[in-house]
């Protein structure tokens, strides 16, 4: 279902679309869901679940600056990547998502809204952590800001970008070097001094935590 969604849309797709793509009888599918909605909040439930992975042992570490980097890179690496088993899929719920802020927008909002809150949770703990420590220079909204758009909305983008698979942008060193750059970019768009940074960011290291 989650192809035929990202590719036409929530109402042009029926039921019937959905059976015959996975090789069923509607009959079939009806014994295990209500309609074409309780599909679609099904998708939605399963994608939050796998968002949320990596989160369960971030959430375990201390609030601090160290953990800070962590999350934001591991929410970086989460959207511009993913795991290399799940690239295809991760695409594909990239492709609803934007389906859906081209129409009503609702699954896009339920969707970040899932699955950025606990995300959100444990970086404002550990970014409250790093003001106190003096490694991160202002306000709490002002970083939080920084996160949102330095992180979240730069990764989205170059998510938006490959998805064509085209390679409308051939970014200098590749992905892994964009990465390494976009990470930094943000930590320095919360406000986190440069020394807090060369002490904290070990992007080598943080690959190897995440493979």
């Amino acid at each position: 279902a989650v192809p035929l969604f990202a590719e036409r849309g929530f109402d042009a797709v029926t039921t019937r679309d959905i059976a015959s793509a996975a090789g069923v009888s509607e009959a079939l599918l009806y014994r295990h869901f209500g309609g074409k909605q309780d599909i679609y909040e099904a998708i939605q439930t399963t994608c939050v679940l796998e968002a949320s992975e990596p989160v369960e042992r971030l959430i375990r570490m201390p609030d601090d600056t160290a953990s800070l980097v962590t999350c934001i890179y591991a929410m970086m690496w989460k959207i511009q990547r993913g795991p290399d088993e799940k690239r295809c899929q991760h695409q594909q719920m990239r492709r609803l998502v934007c389906r859906s802020l081209l129409s009503d927008g609702q699954f896009a909002a339920d969707f970040l809204s899932k699955t950025s809150g606990v995300w959100v949770d444990k970086m404002r703990a550990c970014l409250k952590a790093a003001i106190a420590a003096g490694d991160v220079v202002g306000t709490q909204e002002d970083a939080e800001l920084g996160i949102w758009l330095g992180g979240h909305h730069v990764s989205v983008m170059i998510e938006m970008y490959g998805l064509s698979g085209a390679g409308i942008i051939e970014y200098p060193g590749g992905d892994e070097r964009l990465l390494e750059r976009s990470v930094l970019l943000c930590l320095r768009s919360l406000g986190m001094t440069p020394e807090a940074i060369d002490r904290h960011y070990q992007p080598d290291r943080l690959a190897l935590l995440l493979s």
